[in-house]
């Protein structure tokens, strides 16, 4: 429940920050980290191969605003899809979730930014359908995001990382990441 009003409080804070001073961001980034789950697939030769998903790594795409409150504090907030996949022949297996971001940012001079926020990721899911052994939801996750960045005019280049756990029906695991994002703002 405690989850749900945050989100709640969230989505409401962006809606209230969607004003005309509010500009808007898209992002795409890498992230390492978290725990592997193995597995070994098939390529189109026959050859087995060892390969590994990682549940904080990946690519990441977000699309948000920023609202700058001060000169000095900023919020931005967005909705990605975040993911990491191996594909080898017919075979793909991957995890895949959808974060919503909320992130208090310092403006420390006019290009270096700092800041902290929360993550809250739906539907996070580990899909092992192509090697015949289905497909593993783990329950939605709220972790904790800590962000510096750059500015050079419209675009921006990040340094995240994000403290989350996915909890799934055998145990929890680590979704702890540390990525690399590339911005515009318009």
């Amino acid at each position: 429940m405690m989850k749900r009003i945050l989100v709640g409080s969230m989505l409401a804070l962006s809606l209230l920050s969607t004003a005309s001073q509010a500009d808007w961001y898209g992002e795409l980034g890498y992230a390492e980290g978290g725990d592997k789950f193995d597995v070994i697939v098939t390529n189109e030769h026959g050859s087995e191969l060892d390969k590994s998903v990682s549940l904080g790594g990946g690519f990441n795409m977000e699309l948000g605003g920023t609202h700058n409150y001060t000169e000095l504090f900023t919020l931005q907030y967005g909705f990605g899809y975040k993911f990491d996949s191996v594909v080898a022949g017919d075979d793909e297996v991957s995890f895949k979730r959808y974060p919503i971001n909320a992130i208090g940012l310092f403006d420390l001079g006019d290009t270096f930014q700092l800041g902290a926020g929360l993550t809250y990721e739906y539907n996070p899911k580990l899909n092992l359908i192509d090697m015949d052994l289905g497909s593993y939801g783990a329950d939605d996750a709220l972790g904790l995001v800590l962000q510096m960045g750059w500015r050079f005019g419209g675009m921006r280049i990040l340094l995240r990382h994000t403290q989350i756990d996915y909890q799934f029906a055998g145990g929890k695991l680590d979704g702890n990441n540390t990525g690399l994002h590339f911005g515009f703002v318009w």
